[in-house]
């Protein structure tokens, strides 16, 4: 529970713009750089990814790829430039409300430490073994 409220440094908007159920979820950056401390991560990015399109990010480590993920889910705010969504810049809305429409995969996977069948009964561990192989 303590790192739930632990603050962010992407704080709220002072009057925040709520998200709309329907999310069509075009994300552009303009002009976007971006440095951790003094090193430069990013810079001048523009680059717009249309609604519906599945986009991978591929580079060497150290290329950028978590840092434009990390920009699109506000967990920080570009050192220049702007991140949009739907054409609304992301220090513009309701951080709570968009953070729980998004959706990110990590480039590891996790591996359970278990059986296959503790894997697909994770969230219902109770689950009886019928339930377990039609979940399969």
């Amino acid at each position: 529970q303590e790192l739930l409220v632990e603050p962010t440094s992407t704080g709220q908007a002072a009057r925040p713009l709520p998200v709309g159920e329907r999310l069509r979820g075009e994300i552009s950056f303009r002009n976007v750089d971006f440095a951790y401390g003094d090193e430069t991560a990013l810079h001048d990015v523009d680059l717009t990814l249309p609604a519906g399109q599945t986009v991978a990010f591929v580079g060497e480590t150290g290329a950028g790829k978590s840092t434009l993920v990390k920009l699109v889910a506000r967990f920080y705010d570009p050192t220049s430039g702007r991140v949009t969504v739907d054409g609304t810049d992301l220090r513009d809305v309701d951080l709570a409300q968009y953070r729980h429409r998004l959706g990110v995969v990590p480039q590891e996977a996790y591996l359970f430490a278990g059986t296959i069948r503790d894997a697909i009964a994770y969230g219902r561990p109770e689950a009886s073994d019928a339930e377990v192989e039609a979940a399969a």
